[in-house]
């Protein structure tokens, strides 16, 4: 009986000196790098809201449980913590594999060799302990009738369903604060896009013009009857002119820009109001007359585009459907387009059709805001981005009847892209965990969901050198993005976007 008594001693010894070491272990590790850790909690899908206190509360409990394991006074409820303790980091890892956006990367923490499964195993074989512990205690108190273990095991339940709950609480309203409480606040999946290939250009004027099934156009500034067509299979390149009749080459062109859509070919100049288009097979376009003047152009379709127009009266620019084939007459919404401090400038922005869910995207720039509308112009959702600017910071000055912006305008959203149900938008404004040389590495993207209208993730494009993105643009899992003189394509992980 004693020999009994004694084995349950020593197991119940052998596991709060198990505890002991971890806590203890843990908390070093933690205080040593902490750097690395505030960044590792800042990128959790369940804990990003709350870094800044999780950074000192995790490693603070865990020296207060190392220390009171050694008292045996308190040794049985420290026990009984660090068995909820790790109910709670279970409770995280099961969320992080089933219910978050994307799994970040599982490095630092306990045990840095292991992913997130062995983790998960780890963590229930120390419940198991923490459990034999207690029991093997439980067994040598002075209670000896048969309902000992009721009361305890009850409570016991209780707690960890308590702890666990908890844990779900702060998932989801750490959810709900990164989705839609408007917290520069950015969190990032580990390495969802992956430089692949870089392609240089010789000149730094080209743009991306569009995407086609099976080749990627460039259209070029300084020469705009040029167009760059890349093999997406072969990465071959093929440099194209196209052919203008005496008569267009006669118009008053200021400013070209040329958008490739599908199989067909349309070159506009928004400044001098004209719009022509034709197919890619023979690159000989004809004129369409549009009678009003437009500023933005987005192919929808081979018979209809949206544009963005200008209403003269009410000084106010407004979204409208144009019909080639009635280019006189434009379908307007004057209210999609929200004024602030005036109609123009403060309602910039960048305009995207969405073919996959036959949505329009407005992207504001000097705003926290996009908006999604369907393929006639009806509202869906105004989205709130993770940016805190929400009035467009501008100052406009009036000289000789003419209004202009009197300083350069501070630029929210900077570039855009959609592709299956997210919206990219490219930001320089650092977020909360953002250091100033990630601006000169790389560039930040921030991705937002279509269907739910919220906030995912962010994530970097990282450079080849020193440059300016100038545009980019997502199809499939390949981000293709124009900088300085190169054309980056990035892989993206299809799991991480849901592009499968």
């Amino acid at each position: 009986m004693q020999t009994l008594k004694s084995q349950k001693s020593g197991i119940t010894t052998a596991v709060t000196t198990a505890f002991i070491l971890l806590w203890s272990y843990a908390a070093i590790s933690k205080l040593l790098d902490f750097d690395q850790f505030f960044v590792q909690l800042s990128k959790s899908p369940v804990l990003t809201s709350y870094a800044e206190v999780m950074v000192w509360l995790i490693p603070g409990i865990e020296i207060l449980l190392a220390a009171l394991l050694f008292i045996d006074k308190t040794r049985r409820l420290a026990l009984i913590a660090s068995y909820l303790l790790m109910c709670m980091f279970t409770a995280y890892i099961i969320l992080i594999l089933n219910y978050a956006d994307y799994i970040p990367c599982s490095c630092g923490g306990i045990l840095e060799e292991l992913n997130w499964t062995q983790h998960l195993f780890f963590n229930l074989g120390c419940i198991i302990l923490a459990l034999i512990g207690l029991f093997l205690g439980k067994a040598q108190s002075q209670d000896s009738a048969g309902k000992k273990y009721v009361k305890p095991l009850l409570i016991l339940v209780m707690l960890t369903l308590g702890s666990c709950t908890l844990v779900i609480v702060l998932f989801l309203t750490s959810e709900n604060t990164l989705h839609y409480n408007n917290q520069l606040n950015r969190r990032y999946p580990h390495h969802p896009a992956t430089l692949r290939d870089t392609i240089k250009l010789g000149y730094n004027s080209y743009y991306l013009a569009g995407i086609n099934d099976d080749a990627l156009y460039l259209g070029n500034t300084t020469a705009p009857l040029h167009l760059l067509k890349l093999n997406l299979n072969s990465k071959d390149t093929i440099h194209l002119q196209i052919q203008l009749s005496e008569v267009q080459r006669a118009l008053p062109f200021q400013s070209i820009k040329i958008q490739i859509h599908k199989n067909k070919i349309y070159l506009y100049d928004s400044a001098a109001n004209i719009l022509l288009a034709g197919n890619l097979n023979d690159l000989r376009l004809d004129s369409i007359s549009v009678s009003q003047s437009f500023s933005l152009l987005q192919a929808k379709n081979d018979s209809t585009a949206i544009v963005r127009t200008r209403n003269i009266l009410k000084s106010k620019n407004e979204l409208a459907v144009l019909n080639f084939n009635k280019p006189d007459t434009l379908k307007r919404n004057p209210n999609l387009l929200e004024p602030q401090q005036d109609g123009i400038f403060s309602t910039d922005g960048m305009l995207l059709y969405n073919s996959q869910l036959e949505r329009i995207i407005y992207t504001y720039y000097y705003r926290n805001q996009f908006f999604i509308a369907d393929k006639s112009l009806n509202l869906i959702e105004r989205v709130t981005t993770i940016d805190t600017t929400s009035m467009a910071q501008l100052q406009i000055e009036e000289t000789l009847g003419a209004r202009k912006l009197a300083n350069p305008p501070y630029y929210v959203n900077k570039h855009t892209a959609t592709y299956g149900r997210h919206v990219f938008i490219h930001s320089d404004v650092l977020g909360v965990n953002d250091s100033k040389q990630m601006l000169k590495d790389a560039f930040i993207i921030d991705v937002y969901d279509l269907l739910n209208y919220s906030y995912r993730f962010s994530f970097h494009l990282y450079k080849t050198k020193e440059s300016r993105l100038k545009d980019f643009s997502v199809k499939g899992a390949n981000l293709y993005a124009v900088a300085g003189d190169q054309l980056l394509i990035y892989s993206l992980k299809t799991e991480v976007f849901q592009l499968n």
